[in-house]
């Protein structure tokens, strides 16, 4: 048995979404099976939402931290995105954020920024260690 959706925990924590990534999920898992790669699953997962939880990831960490006017910065540089655009094309956000290179640099000057971004692209994020735990393993024969 593999969990995909949220019960696999990938709902985006920032924007409370979780019928895309569910979606997602639930077709990767059905890929895999059929080509018999069941346990490349939680990796192919990651790379194919990376950006989107890299976004929430720091996202909730300028919450976190109390930093409000990094939010509303934030949320000015992706406007014009609506919600469903990054949960679809998490990249466009990402690359929205990247074009305003000073807010960027703010937000990578608090440390808990640099461990949520490092974390996210290192396939350290919140939820791989759910994923690994309900990905089934080789059995010993």
């Amino acid at each position: 048995m593999v969990r995909v959706g949220d019960a696999a925990g990938i709902a985006n924590r920032f924007t409370g979404k979780g019928i895309s990534q569910a979606i997602h999920s639930a077709t990767l898992l059905a890929e895999c099976v059929a080509a018999g790669e069941l346990a490349e699953y939680p990796d192919r997962l990651h790379r194919g939402m990376r950006t989107e939880y890299l976004l929430a990831s720091l996202a909730t960490t300028v919450l976190a931290e109390g930093r409000s006017d990094l939010l509303a910065d934030l949320l000015s540089a992706a406007s014009g995105i609506d919600i469903e655009d990054i949960d679809r094309h998490p990249s466009r956000a990402l690359a929205r954020l990247l074009s305003h290179p000073s807010l960027a640099a703010r937000l990578l000057s608090i440390p808990a920024a640099r461990r949520s971004v490092w974390r996210a692209l290192r396939d350290e994020w919140e939820y791989d260690d759910a994923l690994r735990q309900i990905t089934p393993q080789s059995s010993p024969r």
